[in-house]
């Protein structure tokens, strides 16, 4: 193998160069850093930069780092048309995990959490007692407390009547002072959440279209408890359907992140910490595995009980998240639900 050389260490985020000469050839990965691209000594011009990477990593190279191979993007394209399947995957992976997509679905977060804190500001504790102040009853208050309406009777008269709480419990969380300015602020936030729900509605459809030829492996995975179809969109489009890349699951696993690391010194296991793996498939499979844990008498329930007693919550969601992508590759290579 010949030594590791690099191409230049670029001002943008890190991406993955491909050099060496003679019959090695060696992966490294150049920092960001500050300022103008310098070259390393024994640097070989010109190292293209790897085809096999994410759309993400990429994308961003060739858009916007200066030293990246700008024929990347264009011998990416040939090679999905050549193979529709790739092309329609590579397609799904975009709308899924698109930063639009993304990025709204964080904003409408971030606007619920601000609209909570002008809720406490007024002295409305409005969130103690209802869940999600977005839906059908919190909806109803915010707007009519936007409109000027102050009476908590008639604040609780809009409500579904679905609600936990005792109406009389309701009637003193509603009991606050709100101003022209905390209406301002409620009516700022809800009319940014509408909008960032319109941007969400308009990409669904595209990663519905995107998503036709793989419909079977979707209603393939949505058996297994916590799976929804948007789980189901991304981790197709992370891991894709031909599992011939990954030897075994254990391949998968370690890709993904979710493999405890093998810290030993002294015969003494020193930590168990996972490495940062595939952002979006991680989150996904973490969040699946907290709605799986709580369907009554499953496995994966009774995996997390055991784990989370001697090991803690937050290690046995991972172990759960572990054994769920685990079976997520057997039903891909398999094609069994």
């Amino acid at each position: 193998m010949c030594g590791i050389t690099t191409s230049a260490l670029l001002p943008s985020r890190a991406i993955y160069i491909e050099s060496g000469s003679g019959e090695g050839r060696a992966l490294v990965m150049a920092r960001a850093q500050r300022g103008p691209a310098r070259q390393v000594a024994g640097a070989r011009e010109g190292a293209p930069v790897r085809s096999d990477l994410g759309d993400h990593d990429l994308g961003h190279a060739s858009a916007k780092s200066p030293g990246a191979c700008p024929a990347a993007p264009r011998a990416r394209a040939a090679r999905n048309r050549a193979h529709p399947q790739r092309e329609s995957l590579a397609a799904r992976r975009s709308c899924a995990t698109s930063p639009a997509r993304a990025s709204s679905s964080y904003g409408i977060a971030q606007h619920t959490l601000r609209i909570q804190k002008v809720l406490e500001d007024a002295n409305v504790k409005l969130t103690g007692v209802v869940s999600d102040v977005l839906r059908a009853s919190g909806r109803a208050i915010l707007t009519a407390l936007v409109a000027g309406e102050a009476d908590p009777e008639r604040l609780v008269a809009l409500t579904t009547g679905r609600l936990k709480a005792p109406r009389a419990t309701l009637v003193d969380a509603l009991h606050g002072r709100v101003t022209a300015h905390h209406r301002f602020l409620l009516q700022l936030h809800l009319t940014q959440i509408d909008a960032l729900e319109a941007a969400v509605r308009d990409v669904e459809p595209r990663v519905g279209d995107a998503l036709a030829p793989f419909r079977t492996a979707v209603a393939h995975l949505i058996t297994m408890p916590g799976i929804s179809h948007t789980v189901a969109r991304v981790l197709l489009a992370e891991i894709r359907t031909d599992m011939s890349r990954f030897p075994t699951a254990g391949h998968l696993l370690s890709w993904a992140g979710l493999c405890p690391r093998l810290h030993e010194s002294a015969g003494k296991r020193l930590s168990t910490r996972v490495r940062p793996g595939a952002p979006w498939l991680k989150t996904a499979l973490v969040q699946a595995a907290w709605a799986a844990v709580r369907v009554q008498d499953s496995y994966l329930q009774a995996q997390f009980l055991r784990l989370k007693t001697r090991r803690g919550p937050k290690k046995a969601i991972l172990a759960v998240a572990a054994s769920m992508l685990t079976a997520t590759y057997h039903m891909l290579q398999r094609g069994v639900p």
